[in-house]
């Protein structure tokens, strides 16, 4: 047992990370902005991307979808060959969506996961700006593939290209490596979860306002909108005098690839085995409600354009308004109140509940009211991000926060990557038959995860425990050795 004790206590002196003056601020707002104009122009596509497709698939079809007030984006006329014709759309639309997130997925699973490490070494500023401009170049591309009708294989290269980049998934978490440099353990939940709200509130208005535009005017329009947003966070990062780095760049970066994939392999096979299990469960939890919920936006896009809702563009644009926007209130809400009477092990269990009954309730649904319900009881549901975010980044030291996210953002992009090739398929083959089987397969494993965390609890408790005996005999000892 002393032993132990003592490997505990060596474990906690380290050398942090060499922070330059000054850049452990204490201001309330430092990298927000520029997340919040990122995600803005993030929602864009997201609201955007499934009516642009749908409506590109449906020109090559000689089929133009109707869009009006009752009867949105379904025909008026139920004939079987027209119902058969419109399936048959959303099926394609499905994979063609399914090959723009593969595009862009695959890279990023590598990119983030090495840049994100880096950043411990080369500094957070350089992760930060280089999706930044990556997303700025890919917006561009949807502005001229939209101005002069190219083929949808022009916006697969430029998501690629993004990708390689480190797409939004090394964006937001460096967003959050950042947040991590700056506070203490006592605040940084709470932070994270501020950071987090951010994230989904901008997206979520951004939703709105690209159906407003595209409503009034048109996809070009719409897209330059998200390009002039992209280039206001790309301009906020570049200014060295807005956002300080937090980080000494040691110059090689041979050696920081180098560093950085040493810290991985650190992190998950030599730390002590409590550390990697609780890190292993963080990473699952990541992994499964980004592939099993937070994915199935797009797809619930395409199930609501169908019968029996029919959404028009503009109820479509509400639609995934309130599916964003609802979460980031519960996050406030877990930041200002909920976080006073729940640790972070019961706050991943409130948004598993929550991603449950959203899931749940959208596949039960059969009119529009209850399609809107089943998007506000996710309220909670995306609690579960920065709880993980938070859990692992205060059980690691400052030197391996880069690492730490790195790995948490390999697990996102996974999830991101995997999740077309699995969904979108299951969609498409049973879209004609049961659309909905797609949405209760992923309520069903969803639950999965509030197992994980009643054993990470349990674990927890016991390394409590361990604390405490290692504290008592420490004073045994000491008092001896007075006496």
């Amino acid at each position: 047992m002393m032993r132990d004790c003592r490997k505990n206590q060596r474990s906690a002196d380290y050398q942090p990370l060499a922070v330059p003056t000054g850049a452990r601020s204490r201001r309330l707002v430092t990298v927000e902005p520029a997340l919040g104009f990122y995600m803005l122009a993030q929602g864009f596509i997201i609201a955007l991307q499934a009516e642009y497709v749908q409506g590109w698939v449906s020109r090559i079809h000689n089929y133009t979808l109707p869009n009006n007030g009752e009867n949105g984006t379904c025909s008026i006329n139920k004939s079987s060959s027209e119902s058969v014709l419109e399936d048959k759309i959303q099926a394609e639309s499905s994979r063609w969506l399914m090959y723009l997130t593969i595009a862009n997925a695959l890279p990023s699973l590598f990119t983030t996961l090495i840049f994100a490490s880096c950043s411990d070494s080369v500094g957070r500023r350089f992760a930060l700006l280089l999706p930044s401009f990556g997303q700025l170049l890919n917006m561009c591309v949807w502005i001229l593939t939209a101005r002069y009708a190219l083929p949808l294989e022009y916006l697969i290269g430029s998501m690629f290209l993004r990708g390689l980049m480190g797409s939004s998934t090394l964006f937001i978490t460096s967003c959050f490596i950042y947040i991590s440099d700056i506070t203490t353990k006592n605040n940084r939940t709470t932070r994270i979860i501020i950071g987090e709200c951010v994230l989904l509130s901008t997206t979520g208005i951004s939703q709105l306002c690209a159906g407003y535009v595209l409503h009034k005017y048109d996809f070009v329009v719409a897209f330059a909108v998200a390009a002039g947003l992209s280039g206001m966070a790309f301009i906020y990062l570049a200014l060295p005098f807005i956002l300080l780095e937090t980080v000494v760049n040691k110059g090689n970066v041979i050696s920081a690839v180098k560093t950085s994939l040493r810290g991985i392999l650190i992190l998950t096979f030599k730390k002590n085995v409590a550390y990697r299990k609780t890190f292993y469960i963080l990473n699952f939890i990541m992994f499964t409600v980004f592939m099993f919920s937070n994915s199935t936006v797009s797809l619930l896009s395409i199930y609501f354009l169908g019968e029996p809702f029919c959404f028009s563009y503009l109820v479509s644009g509400y639609y995934t308004t309130v599916l964003l926007l609802t979460p980031a209130i519960g996050l406030l809400l877990g930041a200002l109140l909920l976080k006073r009477f729940m640790n972070d092990f019961w706050l991943l269990h409130l948004s598993m509940l929550s991603t449950v009954l959203f899931l749940t309730v959208s596949a039960l649904a059969q009119t529009t009211l209850l399609a809107f319900v089943g998007a506000a009881l996710g309220i909670f549901k995306s609690i579960f991000a920065p709880a993980c975010r938070s859990i692992a980044s205060k059980m690691s030291l400052p030197e391996e926060q880069g690492a730490v996210f790195g790995c948490l953002g390999f697990s996102h992009s996974l999830a991101v990557f995997l999740s077309p090739l699995v969904l979108n398929n299951i969609y498409a083959a049973t879209v004609s038959t049961l659309p909905t089987f797609v949405f209760w397969s992923c309520a069903g494993v969803c639950l999965l995860p509030i197992i994980s965390i009643v054993y990470m609890q349990y674990n927890n408790k016991i390394e409590q425990m361990k604390k405490l005996e290692c504290s008592l005999t420490s004073e045994r000892e000491n008092d001896v050795f007075v006496n």
